[in-house]
Formats: structure tokens, sequence, C-alpha cells
């Protein structure tokens, strides 16, 4: 009995001293996996820088309507092949004039005066001409539109080669997200830490539309390019110290 005792109680020491030595390991090795939580500040920066557009895309050519489907055809097809003469005729290289819309259907038309309707047949035969010299812009629509081009869609500016000028907008962006974080520092009486993650949320490349609608004769008038503006968008956050 008394030997029972005695395996008993060294049997408890034994689990108390195994319980004393957890808790005492226990904060040790939370104190060396755990990392103390940093204070962040995190901002949107934008960016933008505005740029004189270098490119134009045109949309034109004709729109054609005839009670005969193969007249309609014919006017369409010698209208266009006209068109696209006096395009290269002003300088467009044939690899910057593209199809860009052909529609052939029906349609009614009524006509007041005789108060009667009519089947009709409607050719529209539509290319997208990239021109590379903005300055031609308004001889190109005039040599269209002298060759029998009623119909131009729109007429955009564009840049082509757009990176650089992003990159000047990214930069902008950045600085633009450390003066937010530097003062929003200051005003809690902290200092601004190091750069922890940059994301980039967004850009803005726009083209510039000058018209939509149906023109013709009479010449296409000045044509003004303008200013793109390219904006870059970022979500910086800072260490706050």
């Amino acid at each position: 009995m008394r030997r029972s005792m005695r395996n008993v109680m060294v049997a408890a020491g034994a689990l108390l001293v195994a319980v004393l030595v957890m808790q005492a390991a226990a904060p040790a090795r939370a104190q060396d996996s755990g990392t103390p939580d940093r204070r962040t500040i995190t901002v949107n920066g934008v960016g933008t820088v505005s740029i004189s557009p270098d490119t134009a895309y045109i949309r034109v050519g004709v729109d054609v309507v005839n009670a005969a489907l193969s007249e309609a055809l014919s006017s369409a097809r010698t209208g266009m092949e006209a068109v696209m003469a006096a395009l290269t005729g002003a300088g467009i290289a044939p690899e910057d004039i593209q199809t860009d819309q052909y529609t052939v259907f029906r349609e009614d038309r009524f006509e007041p005066t005789t108060n009667t309707s009519a089947n009709v047949f409607r050719v529209i035969n539509i290319v997208r001409v990239t021109v590379r010299n903005v300055d031609q812009v308004a001889d190109v629509l005039n040599a269209a539109v002298d060759a029998g081009a009623n119909a131009i869609n729109s007429v955009e500016f564009g840049v082509a080669d757009v990176r650089p000028t992003e990159s000047s907008a990214r930069t902008l962006a950045l600085d633009d997200a450390r003066a937010r974080a530097a003062e929003l520092a200051a005003a809690v009486g902290g200092t601004l830490g190091e750069v922890l993650t940059i994301q980039e949320t967004g850009g803005f490349v726009p083209f510039d539309q000058f018209a939509r609608g149906m023109g013709g004769g009479g010449g296409a008038g000045p044509v003004s390019p303008g200013s793109l503006q390219v904006s870059v968008s970022l979500v910086v956050t800072f260490a706050l110290q």
C-alpha cells in the first residue's frame, strides 16, 4: 500500500513538472514564431500626363440606296473604288486602309409627298483609315469627300506608342502616393517608412473623338487634334514609423 501511494505521488509530481515545462516553453515559442504588428498607411496615387496625338483614325465610306439590289451594289462598289483611290492618292498606304463595315439590307421607305412606301436596298461600305500624320487629316477627308464619300462615321486621335507617356504618368502616380502618405503620417505624429506594396489599379489612354455621324459635300472643314491625357492609378502601402 505504501509502495502504491509512493508510485502515485511520483507520477503526479512528474506530470506537474511536465505541465510547468510546457507552460514555460509556450510563450517562448510564440515569441519566436510570431511577428509584431506593423503599422502601415495605404493610399491611392494618380499621375496624369498630357500628350499631343500623332495618329488619327478615320471611318469614311459610301452609303448608297437604290430600288434594285444590283444597282445598289454596283453604285457602292464604284463609289468605294473612287474613295480608296483618293485615299491612296492622298498618301495613305494600302495597309492603312481596312474595311470596317460592309452592310447590305432592305428597308421600307415612306414617301410623304405620295403617301406611299417602297422597298429599297441600302449598301454601306466603310473603311478605317490610319493617318500617321495628324496634319494631313483634313486633306485626307477632303480627298475622300471630293471622290464621292458621303459617310464620315468618326475621326479619332491617338498615340502610336503610349508606353513612354505611361511610364512618366506612373512615376507621377508614385510621387503623388508618397506625398499623400507623408501628409497622413505627419497628421498622426509619425514618419513615412519604406514602400511595402504597390499595385497598379488602372490607367486611361483615351482616343479623342472629333466627329461622328454622316457627312459629305463641301469639304471636311478644319480638324483640330488638341491634346490627350494619359493617366495611371496606383495603390501603395508604406510602413508607418
